[in-house]
């Protein structure tokens, strides 16, 4: 079996569509919107993830600190798998990270 790790290095040339992401979402101001990413097991869903997450942390143009803050929910869907309520424990992570993030402020 290959090793399927996500890495927040660009190996797959993911930069470009990583920063345009971020960009959409930058522009999206609060408005809400939804962007899909899919493909094959192993073709660098959960790296061009990190890769996004990075864009928007550190937007590529201004290399400063971002304007906007953004809360990072991570839901590994794999672990529920099977589970007949996986809507209630998606909801859950978001909750507690919410929590977690009202707290820390």
């Amino acid at each position: 079996m290959w090793v399927d790790n996500e890495t927040d290095t660009d190996f797959l040339n993911f930069s470009g569509v990583a920063d345009t992401v971020a960009e959409i979402v930058y522009q999206a101001n609060g408005r809400p919107i939804s962007i899909g990413v899919s493909g094959a097991w192993g073709a660098g869903k959960s790296s061009m993830i990190k890769l996004i997450q990075a864009s928007l942390r550190n937007p590529p143009e201004s290399g400063q600190k971002p304007e906007k803050d953004f809360v990072f929910v991570e839901f590994n869907a794999w672990l529920y798998q099977g589970y007949d309520d996986a809507r209630a424990a998606l909801m859950d992570v978001i909750a507690s990270r919410l929590q977690e993030e009202a707290e820390a402020r």
